[in-house]
């Protein structure tokens, strides 16, 4: 049987938030639902399993979705492009979790030492997370992440007001 946690991770990439472990079938944003009020002051980057959450919690930036027979615009791939260049290093610190061999095979111990064992693993990378050089690391990835998805937003922008310029002058 498998299980999930929701995480939260701060820009310096410590795990701040763990939620008492559900069963894997449990969707994302139920599970978002039923949990804690996040911090207002908190930036959520969601993937798309939380659509909807920007009513729960306001700051919130989830990826947009394909309308029903239609495509995306540019500006919104580009968006939701950035939003996936921000995320990578939280799902890679996610992974450095799964990396321990008791989380990342079938979880065949006592369910109720599921949660005890999840925060423990968890401490170990925040320790990790927090050495010198592994902590360097990863702030330049996350630089380099914000300089491409801000280059990225800029591009959208610009798409926009092409598109807004072009709705005007046909008007």
């Amino acid at each position: 049987m498998s299980r999930k946690n929701e995480k939260a991770v701060l820009k310096n990439l410590l795990f701040v938030f763990i939620s008492e472990s559900v069963p894997g079938s449990v969707h994302d944003f139920t599970v978002r639902k039923q949990g804690q009020p996040l911090p207002s002051e908190l930036f959520l980057l969601a993937d798309s399993g939380y659509q909807g959450v920007a009513v729960l919690h306001k700051n919130s930036w989830t990826p947009e979705k394909k309308p029903k027979n239609g495509e995306l615009s540019p500006a919104s791939l580009l968006r939701n492009r950035a939003l996936s260049v921000l995320r990578v290093s939280i799902e890679n610190i996610f992974a450095k979790i799964k990396s321990f061999k008791i989380l990342s095979n079938r979880y065949r111990y006592r369910r109720e030492r599921y949660n005890r064992i999840f925060r423990i693993i968890v401490g170990l990378v925040n320790i990790e997370m927090r050495e010198p050089q592994t902590l360097a690391k990863w702030q330049e990835r996350i630089r380099s992440g914000i300089r491409k998805s801000t280059g990225l937003l800029e591009e959208a922008e610009k798409l926009i007001d092409v598109a807004l310029e072009a709705a005007r002058a046909a008007v």
